[in-house]
């Protein structure tokens, strides 16, 4: 972090970031930036409706204290919360081995909250993957961000598309529900 500080003072960088830091590390991070007058900007983590452990480790929390914001990245699952697995499963043939066993298991733990995100996308004229992102960007307020991937220039619209609309509270707390429950 010292080095880190010092790539900020040289004008080489605007802010200090990390990625995967739990919350000692964070902590750690957060103090020796302290010392050069320098906040811990962003944690990068793994947290989508199917991975939710930043909730229960205490990342969150930690990032909430802090005001470190959470950059979540894999908010769609490799594609497994846009429902194009689970409509033309074919399309796993074309994933490496370790890809496809990886996207079949998470198909059927996911084809409930993958139909519920359909169905509130119906109520938005949004797709799946819009209301999956909606959701990580309205769910714990300011504090996270997200950070889709893309291999298109079309998903990088659709991922656009998520901005235009907010879950109400009682969607927010069905897909929580459901996404609990699978855990």
């Amino acid at each position: 972090m010292d080095e880190m500080a010092k790539l900020v003072e040289a004008g080489k960088i605007r802010s200090v970031g990390v990625s995967n830091f739990n919350p000692e590390r964070m902590r750690r991070a957060h103090r020796q930036l302290q010392k050069h007058g320098l906040p811990l900007a962003a944690n990068q983590v793994y947290y989508s409706l199917l991975d939710r452990s930043i909730e229960q480790d205490g990342t969150l929390e930690t990032a909430k204290e802090l005001g470190v914001t959470i950059i979540a990245y894999t908010p769609l699952e490799s594609g497994l919360l846009t429902g194009k697995y689970h409509k033309n499963p074919e399309l796993l043939k074309k994933k490496p081995p370790f890809w496809r066993v990886r996207l079949r298991r998470g198909m059927e733990k996911s084809r409930k909250l993958v139909s519920t995100l359909e169905e509130i996308g119906e109520r938005y004229n949004a797709t799946a993957a819009q209301v999956a992102l909606n959701w990580i960007i309205h769910t714990q307020g300011d504090i996270v961000v997200t950070i889709p991937g893309v291999t298109s220039v079309r998903q990088a619209e659709e991922n656009t598309g998520a901005m235009r609309f907010k879950l109400s509270d009682d969607e927010i707390a069905r897909l929580d529900e459901i996404s609990h429950s699978i855990h």
